[in-house]
């Protein structure tokens, strides 16, 4: 499952960086700020544009002056909340070695009660508002401005750390490397670990944010640890949320999940055929369900069904093109009147339009900063639960925005997702929050790499 091999030999030339004494540290100085800044920026940057755009689209989508105070009160009374979250995220104990045990049990916790709900969502009677023909909102009857929550939001953080704690304790066994000086050696080789490389019959893969690792438990036994068990921690949600017809949301944590286990080298005989058999499960379930198949008739002809299945992607791409470069301001806005859902789905169309493309290639620029800077410095990460929490967090909010500009802009078929940080839900803003939250904690843990003696790689599963 998990590939490794010999890491090259040490170099000896002068240009060697010096290696820190055992047990030391070494500060990453400006680039680390730097980091920190790509992704809190854009990320407050998206909350201020979501503010402003919200009081629009959901001031034009009704004359209703109650439902604009209504949609304004809840966003800006939990953006608060939200706020208190992501700090609460930022300084959560994430070492396994010193609240290994902590971390586990909270974990499992979490996992087991989300996936309760979601069974609940399927199976109670009375439990779930079934609307746009999905039932993924839990009712709570008298819980002022919280009368409904999307469970499937929430369950994002424990199916991260489960998925991350199984993926770290399916490498039984971490080596040092020697990295010699190079493009692709990192600065102070030598207390640092060689990238993982995933070798392939004449072609290969270089990784320099993933440790290289050297399975313990060869065989069915180490398929079972880096494949099954993994795949079964995602399938379990999946079907959940595929049961509250939400397939939008269970193909995002399916692309998460992938990339996370093709990243921590399980290899592609097993996750390609487990693709191929995703993906011809997902024409069987649009094919059995009559929503899902008439969004896709009408994502194949937006144009001639306009006034019927793809009204709403048709005046969506309308508003897009009708804003031009500039747009034609907020203040003259018409689409929201004619969008059902321009302040949740389709409030990209409203960015289009008000803002023109420059609002819309700066939105996109936020998300792509966002990822940058995570990126930047997951090749710092202290061990790999930890890499894996960073990494997908920062896929769980990107790929979403991806996943909503690409239904936006016609490219795959109406989901109903939204768009992080800037589409009206409280419960997306929250766990948002959450995993931006998990994304700075890992980041300033990584300020400092650990030095020889100090290594958090070494030895087998906490």
């Amino acid at each position: 499952m998990l590939h490794s091999h010999p890491p090259p030999a040490a170099s000896t030339t002068n240009d060697a960086p010096p290696v820190p004494a055992a047990g030391g540290a070494q500060s990453h100085g400006v680039g680390h700020w730097v980091c920190l800044f790509f992704v809190c920026v854009p990320v407050l940057l998206l909350v201020g544009f979501g503010i402003e755009i919200l009081s629009v689209a959901s001031g034009r989508m009704s004359s209703n002056a109650d439902l604009l105070l209504k949609f304004r009160e809840k966003q800006h009374s939990f953006l608060l909340v939200a706020l208190i979250l992501l700090g609460i995220a930022a300084v959560l104990p994430l070492d396994l070695r010193r609240h290994g045990k902590i971390i586990r049990r909270a974990s499992w916790a979490m996992f087991t009660g989300s996936c309760t709900l979601l069974l609940g969502i399927l199976c109670i009677p009375g439990m779930a508002l079934r609307r746009n023909g999905s039932t993924r909102w839990l009712h709570l009857d008298g819980i002022p401005f919280c009368d409904q929550v999307q469970v499937s939001e929430v369950t994002k953080i424990a199916f991260l750390f489960v998925l991350s704690l199984v993926l770290h304790d399916s490498r039984r066994h971490f080596q040092p490397g020697h990295a010699a000086p190079g493009p692709m050696a990192p600065p102070g080789a030598g207390h640092r670990f060689w990238p993982l490389r995933i070798v392939r019959p004449g072609w290969s893969w270089n990784f320099p944010w993933v440790c290289e690792v050297e399975p313990a438990s060869p065989g069915w036994r180490n398929f079972i640890s880096g494949f099954f068990v993994p795949c079964l921690i995602i399938g379990i949600p999946v079907l959940f949320i595929l049961g509250e017809t939400d397939l939008g949301m269970a193909i995002l944590y399916v692309l998460v999940a992938g990339a996370l286990l093709f990243v921590n080298g399980v290899r592609l005989r097993y996750l390609i055929p487990t693709a191929l058999t995703g993906i011809l499960a997902v024409f069987a379930y649009v094919h059995l369900d009559s929503t899902r198949a008439a969004r896709i008739i009408g994502f194949i002809d937006p144009e001639g069904l306009r006034g019927g299945l793809a009204m709403q992607l048709y005046n969506g791409l309308l508003a897009l093109g009708s804003g031009g470069v500039g747009g034609v301001g907020l203040d003259k806005v018409i689409m929201p009147t004619k969008l059902a859902e321009s302040h949740t789905d389709f409030v990209f169309s409203v960015i289009g339009e008000g803002k023109g493309l420059l609002g819309t290639g700066a939105v996109v620029l936020f998300y792509l900063l966002f990822f940058t800077g995570v990126a930047a410095r997951l090749r710092h990460a202290h061990d790999v639960f930890q890499f894996n929490i960073c990494f997908g967090a920062a896929l769980f909010i990107t790929l979403q925005a991806l996943v909503n500009m690409c239904v936006v802009t016609g490219l795959i078929p109406t989901t109903g997702m939204t768009l992080p940080f800037v589409s009206y839900g409280i419960t997306s803003l929250l766990s948002s929050a959450i995993l931006t939250g998990l994304v700075i904690n890992c980041l300033w843990r990584w300020r400092k790499t650990p030095g020889i003696g100090g290594n958090a790689f070494e030895g087998g599963p906490q």
